[in-house]
């Protein structure tokens, strides 16, 4: 029973040891490697803008002073007065230490950030929900200067598109995440074939997998992969019209069991930011471990 794919005219299931079923998977499979014509991808907007830079402790507020050390030279410390101002009798000094300058210059920069970013979305042409915005004032390694529209708006809520940051919790360089999913809505290689002007993805083959597709996927769904240079592997596909989702198990039955158990495993995360994703990368699922 796991040897169908489906037929996506009819809707019914076709054998994939049958001429037809071949046919029906080998063109899953270009489209999932970009080979079918018309391919859907996201838009890119291009803009110019200098991103706000790091703060100054006397942007913040704070102030340093000087201390001499044992060995003879100049050590320094931050602090701050009790009250804004020079430094009358009476006022308090503060020692802070200095993780906490850089965590107020960072939450200052993102604010301001957030300013420019709140405002430039008005100037861009249609922007929708999982379209690239790239700054290519500062573009050109990795993606740097990327960022992605998203609808922030809760569910049955007028939409509310805003241009966030990339998330990081696969790849420290950016890649698509929280709020997001192949699926029926962003065929395989929406954004990894997306056209920049001068960034690129680190990993070009990472694409988010939501809870609301994986979750659903029963052993009928799967069908017998493989990979070439790992014959000894067992490998079971999810087929769809938008992509193939591969998966490492050594049947379609602990498969599904070991998607249950991931399931119940970050349910924390799953209530805490309304998302659980898995990851296809380098061609098969990987499974984050979430905190």
């Amino acid at each position: 029973m796991w040897s169908t794919i489906l037929n996506p005219k009819t809707g019914g299931k076709v054998s994939v040891n049958t001429k037809l079923g071949q046919s029906i998977l080998n063109k899953y499979v270009e489209q999932l490697k970009g080979g079918a014509g018309g391919k859907s991808v996201a838009t890119v907007h291009s803009v110019r803008f200098d991103p706000p830079v790091q703060k100054e402790y006397e942007e913040l507020g704070f102030h340093r002073g000087e201390i001499p050390l044992a060995d003879g030279s100049d050590g320094y410390f931050f602090y701050r007065l009790s009250r804004p101002g020079e430094m009358p009798i009476g006022q308090v000094v503060q020692i802070v230490p200095e993780d906490e300058i850089w965590t107020a210059s960072a939450a200052a920069v993102a604010e301001e950030e957030r300013h420019i970013l709140d405002a430039l979305i008005e100037t861009l042409d249609s922007p929708k929900h999982g379209d690239l915005v790239e700054n290519v004032s500062v573009s050109g390694y990795r993606t740097t200067g990327v960022y992605v529209i998203k609808n922030t708006a809760t569910p049955g809520q007028k939409p509310v598109l805003e241009i966030c940051a990339l998330d990081t919790e696969y790849d420290e360089y950016g890649h698509i995440g929280k709020g997001f999913s192949i699926g029926p809505k962003f065929p395989s290689g929406y954004w990894m074939d997306a056209k920049f002007d001068r960034a690129s993805w680190n990993s070009d083959e990472l694409e988010p997998v939501g809870v609301e597709i994986w979750s659903k996927i029963k052993p009928a769904d799967l069908v017998r992969g493989s990979v070439s240079y790992l014959p000894d592997v067992a490998f079971w596909d999810y087929v769809r019209p938008w992509g193939v989702l591969r998966f490492r198990s050594e049947s379609p039955k602990k498969l599904c069991t070991t998607l249950k158990e991931y399931k119940k495993h970050h349910k924390a995360h799953l209530i805490k930011h309304g998302g659980l994703n898995l990851y296809m990368d380098e061609g098969e699922i990987v499974y984050p471990t979430y905190e």
